[in-house]
């Protein structure tokens, strides 16, 4: 049996993005510490071969032991081996950040007859999305923070809270987030809607794909 193991940041998809430059940012560092730790789990099954996609422009000295890897140069190798592994691959598993609508556009490029070890692409169009986030909740009745498209917000809504957060709308590991003291809090600049509006509230960070995961 063949898992496809795809990890954007480290495996060549910022081949895809030439604005956002070398993969030398933070968010290399976690992809990488994610893919080495679902390797390390795939690498206990007997029987099966992990394979892979690596950029690279990445030392290849740390690319898991047990990852078969094709070697990206480009955005056209990027797309022709991502396209071909996962029509190939007898499992495979996805890890790529919301940025950009990322994830949910690699999603949506698994064959629907494969196994995928991810929830599907309108699970992924949800939760990637942190205004549908907040509407979908709302609309079933679970409890959820206030939210506001920042570029919307009515300055009214403010006073009763201590601290806003401004935060990407499709966005990963805290990238363009601010706290903002509420007395001192007047429209950001703000890029379309990409970009929400939440009190400050006390809880815990939680992933919730993997809620929905098989």
């Amino acid at each position: 049996m063949e898992i496809f193991l795809y990890e954007f940041m480290t495996g060549g998809g910022l081949w895809t993005k030439p604005d956002w430059g070398e993969p030398a940012n933070s968010l290399v560092g976690e992809g990488l510490l994610m893919l080495h730790a679902i390797a390390a789990d795939f690498a206990r099954i007997p029987h099966i071969r992990i394979t892979g996609m690596w950029d690279h422009r990445l030392d290849c000295k740390r690319i898991p032991p047990a990852l078969n890897v094709n070697l990206v140069h480009s955005a056209a190798d990027h797309d022709c081996f991502l396209d071909r592994s996962l029509r190939d691959a007898d499992v495979v598993m996805v890890v790529a950040p919301e940025l950009d609508r990322i994830l949910e556009s690699i999603v949506e490029r698994i064959p629907p007859d494969k196994l995928a070890l991810n929830p599907r692409s309108e699970f992924a169009r949800i939760t990637s999305d942190k205004w549908l986030s907040f509407q979908t909740f709302q609309q079933a009745g679970i409890p959820t923070p206030p939210t506001w498209l920042a570029d919307k917000i009515d300055s009214s809504v403010v006073g009763g809270f201590q601290k806003m957060v401004q935060k990407l709308r499709w966005g990963a590991g805290s990238q363009a987030m601010s706290v903002i003291p509420a007395e001192t809090w007047t429209h950001q600049p703000t890029v379309g809607d990409n970009e929400i509006i939440q009190p400050w509230l006390p809880g815990r960070p939680a992933s919730v794909s993997f809620l929905c995961g098989p």
